[in-house]
């Protein structure tokens, strides 16, 4: 998960966009590196939500299925990341909407 590149240091890309939206406490839980994830997914924390971020195209997405984080990962690893319900987070700190 390069922890000590992406997520140990404060002023990285994904620290900086997460403060552009009010993300904070950032907690990161597991990268899933498949097809259907396209290449790089991580699963991170920020208070009581739980958000799915593409380093690689950017692309940042709330987890709204209604479970807790145990749940979430079985679902995960039942169905996959394409069986959970998401919600966009806009992109426009990436330079795109």
């Amino acid at each position: 998960m390069e922890y000590d590149y992406i997520w140990a240091d404060n002023d990285s890309d994904v620290h900086r966009m997460a403060k552009h939206y009010g993300l904070k406490s950032l907690q990161p839980i597991m990268c899933n590196n498949t097809r259907e994830s396209n290449g790089c997914t991580t699963m991170f924390q920020s208070g009581s939500k739980y958000y799915l971020w593409n380093a690689i195209e950017g692309d940042i997405w709330e987890i709204v299925t209604s479970m807790d984080l145990v749940d979430i990962i079985a679902q995960i690893d039942k169905l996959g990341l394409g069986s959970l319900k998401v919600a966009e987070v806009p992109t426009s700190f990436w330079g795109r909407k």
